[in-house]
C-alpha cells in the first residue's frame, strides 16, 4: 500500500508543470481569481489547486483506511456501522477542503487588499476544492476496482479456465 518514487513523481508532476505555467504565463505572483479580468491565472491557479487537492483527498483516504483496517466507523446520527466507501469519501472532501483552505488564505494573505476589494468573492474556491476530493476519491475507486471487477467477472463466467473463484474482496 506504500507508494514508491515514481508515483510521488507522478503524483507532484502535475501540479509542477501547472505551477510552471503560471509562473511563465501570469509571472511570480499571486493573483485572486478573477475570469473576467485575470483569466489564464485564474484558470491554472484553480487547475493547479484542483490537482492538489485530488491527490492529497487520495492520500488521506489511503491513511483513513489503513487506520480502520482494525475498527468498523459508525455513523452520527444512527448508530450503525458506516459503510467504507462514505468514509473514503468524506475524507476526500475534506482532504480537498484543506487544500481549499491553504489557498483560500494564501490568496488573502499575498494579495494587497486594495486589489482585493474590487474582486468577486473568493469563497467558492473552498466549495470548488471539496468536490474535487470528492470526485477525486470516486474516480480513484473507479479506476482502481474497474479491473478488479473485470478480472473477477472474468473468473465467474470462465471458471475452468481460471481455475476456482474466490471470495476475497474487491477494494
Amino acid at each position: 500500500n506504500k507508494k514508491n518514487w515514481y508515483q510521488m513523481i507522478s503524483i507532484g508532476g502535475i501540479p509542477a508543470l501547472l505551477s510552471y505555467f503560471y509562473a511563465v504565463t501570469v509571472g511570480l505572483g499571486e493573483l485572486p481569481v478573477n475570469f473576467s479580468k485575470y483569466y489564464n491565472a485564474s484558470v491554472l491557479s484553480i487547475a493547479i489547486m484542483a490537482s492538489w487537492a485530488f491527490w492529497t483527498a487520495n492520500t488521506i483516504a489511503i491513511e483513513i483506511k489503513l487506520g480502520l483496517q482494525s475498527m468498523s466507523p459508525r455513523l452520527g446520527f444512527v448508530i450503525e456501522t458506516a459503510p467504507l466507501g462514505i468514509v473514503y469519501a468524506l475524507a476526500g472532501a475534506i482532504g480537498g477542503l484543506l487544500v481549499g483552505i491553504t489557498h483560500y488564505v494564501s490568496i488573502y494573505l499575498c494579495v494587497p487588499s486594495s486589489t482585493l476589494s474590487n474582486q468577486p468573492p473568493q469563497w467558492p474556491l473552498l466549495v470548488c476544492s471539496a468536490c474535487t476530493g470528492f470526485l477525486g476519491i470516486i474516480t480513484s475507486a473507479w479506476l482502481i476496482c474497474s479491473p478488479q471487477l473485470l478480472s473477477l467477472a472474468q473468473r465467474a463466467v470462465y471458471p475452468l479456465k481460471y481455475g476456482r473463484s474466490t471470495n476475497s474482496q474487491c477494494c
